[in-house]
């Protein structure tokens, strides 16, 4: 049964997948307003905080409010600005793995191809996973379980990359082409979205990432290391699943977001 492989995993692996399942519902369902109320407050709280000690440490010559306030003002509009910044490379980073996984589920259909290809939320959800052995790893190696855990996070991390490139260097050369500019085109897209459609790229970038990270916790705890049989062995199905999750997520943000604006206005 699936849920046999949950007191499997180490109990890292656990707070982490389910952690993940967590950041991924809220990022799914109200992503949008709650980063752009972090990204104010943070702003504002910084911004006054550094106007006060700019006040006491220089003792310029005016109140201490107007020097709070301009400091509010001036990291905020920074906060705001930097906050852009990192949506539209957080949205390039998410549509990239996305276009990615796309000419890979395309290039299953190449019978020429005969390197095992694996869903790439599957992937990622195996990286992450360590199972619950202390077998592997002699006692001269830990000095205690947080050390274990490193050293099972690094093989995790050594193995996943050997896989990689293992795919990588089995792949014909217009496989690597398409796979290079669908990242690049990716990255490309997601900074040019934060650039001139900020809201909707704060929309598309939490979206997109909490049905990656809903769809990573499901497959670590129900499938183990995703080698399982299961539906996550199907690139086709996890493809559909992330766009669908993330389809569903910016449905409800959106009418969220215009029950808000027709309540405001």
């Amino acid at each position: 049964m699936p849920f046999e492989s949950i007191p499997a995993l180490a109990s890292e692996s656990q707070a982490l997948l389910i952690m993940s399942g967590i950041c991924g519902i809220l990022l799914l369902m109200v992503g949008g307003a709650v980063i752009r109320m972090g990204v104010a407050l943070a702003g504002l709280v910084l911004g006054t905080l550094a106007g006060w000690i700019a006040w006491g440490s220089l003792e310029i010559p005016v109140p201490s409010w107007l020097m709070m306030a301009l400091g509010a003002i001036v990291f905020l509009c920074f906060a705001f600005l930097l906050a852009r910044f990192v949506t539209g490379l957080l949205l390039g980073i998410i549509v990239a793995g996305w276009l990615v996984a796309v000419v890979l589920t395309w290039s299953l259909f190449d019978p020429q191809i005969e390197a095992p290809i694996r869903p790439v939320p599957t992937w990622i959800a195996s990286t992450l996973v360590q199972q619950d052995d202390l077998e592997e790893v002699s006692q001269d190696e830990i000095d205690s379980e947080s050390a274990h855990a490193g050293v099972a996070m690094h093989d995790s991390l050594q193995r996943s990359w050997k896989e990689a490139s293992e795919l990588w260097s089995a792949l014909p050369s217009i496989y690597r082409l398409m796979l290079g500019m669908a990242a690049a085109s990716g990255l490309a897209l997601g900074l040019l979205t934060a650039l001139f459609l900020p809201r909707s790229a704060l929309l598309l970038m939490t979206t997109g990432w909490g049905g990656l990270l809903l769809l990573i916790s499901g497959i670590g705890l129900l499938g183990s290391d995703g080698r399982m049989d299961g539906p996550w062995q199907s690139s086709i199905a996890m493809l559909i699943a992330w766009t669908a999750l993330s389809a569903i997520g910016w449905a409800v943000q959106r009418s969220l977001d215009t029950r808000d604006r027709n309540e405001a206005g």
